[in-house]
């Protein structure tokens, strides 16, 4: 029997040689050739290994590079995937180039990983959960067994993690060994370096537009809500007049009426003021002739004045006396009767004033309070129009910043096409990514800025 071929080509040269033999015989060459097939075999098994070797080694260069450009965020892995495919001879599932959907579907992927990552923007890799969301939303209904399959394939390296590149890879049955050494595809150092500057403007442009737009569209909100504020108070101020008028014409009747007892009050209290000033009257004089009957009567007995005088009190008296006081006291109680009479009439009145007073008061009071509610309402009115006139003020700031973000988003655009112009057949993913972008930025303009831009 032969003996065993060598593992490998090294193992073969540090095998002990055999001796030379003598040329065998004519009738042994058949199995001469055998032997030489046999060795033929061993030498080509050694070049295939070494060939193994150095492909595996590749391999494994490769998953490196993968691993390495899986640190990317989505956004960079989305363009370096694009890049790789965009017209590449070597894939022929699909051309970027040629395939706007296709370019979408893209964007779509790297806007849906960054939905789902807690770090936005700033993530690389979903877990195992979130993949599987995602996948829910790529291919709608799967098993737990298809989803689980689906998973084994996604993950190429095999950490239990999937990158927006690993999704692209499945979605596109793409190769990952050809993207990753896509080298001549994603641009020299020059164009890396312009770009960058290019894409910082797109950035900012995006930015600083979404953020003007996002604050044009709140101050024009703002001032649609302090107009409406202001309609509404004007409104207000109207009906609170109107309020207040149909309660002022309410309580004018009892007005009228309250004022009518008044003055019937004032007039019964003005003809009991004259009966007991007849009265008072009446009093008056009946004192004033008692006092003169006690005057004279003392005048009379006086012994400290002379004859005469006493004699002429003593006639005086018996004059007074004789004078007629009865009329004077009826007349006084006459009068004083009156004076009664006239004061329930007082009495009266006054109760009929209170009572106008009183049916009246509900009415003032309402009339009151629709007085407060209009001056209110039009101090409302008033605030209402100066936050109008603050919040317009705002809008017109904000329309003006909007202006300035525009110029910026246009600068974004003449530098972009002066960098496609120069480099014309390489980074082609990201060109596309920036329009992409600028695309994505149009749609908080209003529709006067996209026709200004049109321009």
């Amino acid at each position: 029997p032969l003996p065993a071929a060598p593992a490998t080509a090294a193992a073969a040269a540090s095998a002990p040689r055999p001796a030379p033999a003598a040329a065998p015989p004519a009738a042994d060459q058949p199995h001469s050739a055998a032997s030489r097939e046999h060795r033929t075999a061993a030498t080509m098994s050694g070049v295939l290994k070494r060939l193994s070797k150095r492909l595996s080694g590749n391999r494994d260069g490769d998953m490196a590079k993968l691993k390495e450009l899986q640190k990317q965020p989505y956004k960079e892995q989305a363009i370096w995937f694009l890049n790789a495919f965009w017209n590449n001879d070597a894939f022929d599932k699909v051309k970027f180039m040629e395939d706007a959907e296709a370019c979408e579907t893209v964007w779509k992927f790297c806007q849906e990983c960054i939905s789902l990552d807690p770090k936005d923007g700033e993530g690389n890799e979903l877990d195992e959960v979130l993949a599987h969301r995602l996948l829910e939303k790529i291919e709608s209904v799967l098993t737990v067994v298809e989803m689980r399959e689906v998973m084994r394939k996604i993950d190429v390296d095999f950490n239990r993690r999937v990158s927006l590149f690993e999704f692209l890879f499945y979605k596109f049955d793409a190769d990952w060994r050809l993207m990753v050494n896509s080298v001549k595809e994603q641009g020299g150092d020059e164009m890396k370096a312009m770009l960058a500057e290019t894409q910082a403007l797109v950035d900012e442009a995006k930015a600083q537009l979404e953020e003007c737009q996002k604050l044009a569209q709140q101050a024009l909100e703002a001032e649609n809500h302090a107009r409406a504020e202001a309609a509404n108070a004007a409104k207000q101020e109207e009906l609170a007049k109107e309020a207040e008028e149909a309660c002022r014409e309410a309580e004018e009747a009892f007005i009228v009426a309250e004022n009518a007892a008044k003055e019937a009050e004032a007039e019964e209290q003005r003809e009991a003021d004259k009966l007991a000033a007849a009265v008072a009257e009446c009093k008056a004089e009946e004192e004033a002739y008692e006092n003169q009957k006690v005057h004279l009567e003392t005048q009379s007995k006086r012994e400290s004045i002379g004859i005469v005088k006493r004699g002429k009190a003593a006639n005086e008296y018996h004059q007074l006396l004789a004078t007629e006081t009865v009329g004077m006291r009826e007349a006084r109680i006459r009068q004083e009767a009156a004076l009664r009479r006239q004061q329930k009439a007082v009495d009266i009145a006054a109760a009929a004033r209170a009572a106008a007073e009183a049916a009246r008061q509900p009415f003032k009071e309402a009339t009151e309070a629709a007085e407060q509610a209009r001056k209110d309402a039009e101090e409302a009115r008033a605030a209402a129009d100066q936050a109008a006139v603050e919040a317009e003020k705002a809008r017109e700031d904000a329309d003006a910043a909007v202006e300035t973000s525009m110029q910026a988003f246009n600068e974004a655009i003449e530098a972009m096409e002066a960098i496609k112009a120069e480099f014309a057949n390489a980074n082609q993913g990201r060109f596309w990514w920036m329009e992409r972008e600028l695309e994505h930025a149009k749609q908080f303009m209003s529709k006067k800025q996209l026709a200004a831009l049109a321009k």
